[in-house]
Parts: structure tokens; sequence; C-alpha cells
């Protein structure tokens, strides 16, 4: 993500859809608009150190969903964000856009391990994850938090449970690489002879 695509008003317009669609898997649920989601790009997430936001892009121009990083630091990261909000692709499509994203984030040597954050009653993404390698370290329950116009969920405080819990899944680097031998030859192209991703 950029600024130009960051002011298309095709792609603010999916993102808010996609949104809408998914509003029921993300923790905090409110009204979607293309207003909001114009404001969140300018002063959230093109701004900020940590966080990295992409477009799933089948054919130039085409975008079928999005998929992100938060918490980007000198050994971890967070997959975060992660849409399908159309059909394309085929069906490994998905699958192969997270081998990509955690390929680019253990490039750099020092970075060991990926985490997320999903659902538990998420049955398909979490399927997704396991079959890159990732496994479910913790699993925290969850309760509906209504707030002014905002409501969702929350892990502290809220009164009634959802009945469903908000997991931890990780993977380090060497989990990755022995769960996908492939990726190696796949994107070697990319690295200088020090192993490197070229400038």
């Amino acid at each position: 993500m950029n600024r130009t695509l960051a002011a298309d008003p095709v792609v603010v317009a999916d993102l808010t859809n996609w949104r809408r669609t998914y509003m029921r898997f993300f923790l905090t649920h409110f009204e979607p608009t293309e207003e909001r989601t114009q404001h969140w790009l300018a002063h959230t997430a093109l701004p900020a150190a940590d966080r990295l936001l992409f477009l799933l892009e089948t054919s130039p121009d085409f975008f079928i969903g999005n998929f992100g990083l938060a918490g980007i630091g000198p050994f971890s990261a967070e997959l975060d964000n992660l849409i399908r909000g159309r059909r394309g692709g085929g069906p490994e499509f998905i699958y192969l856009s997270e081998c990509a994203l955690l390929w680019w984030l253990f490039a750099d040597q020092s970075r060991e391990t990926a985490t997320l954050r999903v659902f538990s009653n998420n049955r398909l993404t979490i399927g997704l994850h396991l079959s890159v390698g990732f496994s479910t370290t913790a699993s925290d329950p969850l309760f509906v938090h209504p707030e002014g116009e905002e409501c969702g969920y929350t892990l502290h405080g809220g009164s009634l449970p959802t009945g469903f819990a908000y997991d931890e899944m990780k993977l380090t680097r060497s989990q990755f690489h022995s769960c996908n031998p492939w990726v190696r030859k796949a994107y070697q192209s990319f690295l200088n002879p020090l192993g490197q991703l070229h400038e």
C-alpha cells in the first residue's frame, strides 16, 4: 500500500466493503465508511513505522484482498488484517500469498518469529495457518464489549462470554522453511550472494 493506492476511490471502496463483510472476525466492530477507511490509511496504516499493508493482486490493478504486518521489530512481527475480498487467483492463492509474505519477513536473518491472533471459531483461517506451519500457543477467552457507537470483543472486563476464544499462533523461521521447503528455491533470485534481499 502506498499513498497513490490509498487515494484511489476503487481501492478505498474495496477495503471498506471487505471490512464490512468480515467485521465479525475482528475485535472491534463499527460501521465502515469510505471516509473512515481513508482516514485510517492516511493516519494509521501508512505513517506507522512498524506496520505494512499489502493488497493481494491477481493481475495488474485487480485486487482480491489484503494482508498486513504489525508490530514489525528486529526479531519478530505479527501477521495481521488478512481478508480475501473476492474470488480469484486459484484455490492456493492465499496460501502462496502467506508463504511469500513470510519468506520476505524471514529474509531478514535476525527475525526469528512470526505470530498472529485469530478467533478459535474461524476454522478456515486456522487451517490455512496450520498448513503454513503455525501452531497454537495460547487461547484466551473473549467477552462482548459494547462501547458507545462501537462494540466488539475484549479479553478483559466484558460481562458476556462469546463462547469462543482468541488464539495466538506462532511460527519460527526454521519451522517455516522445514514445512515449506520449496520456498527457498522459488525466491532465491530475490537474494544477493550474501543471502540478503536485493536493494
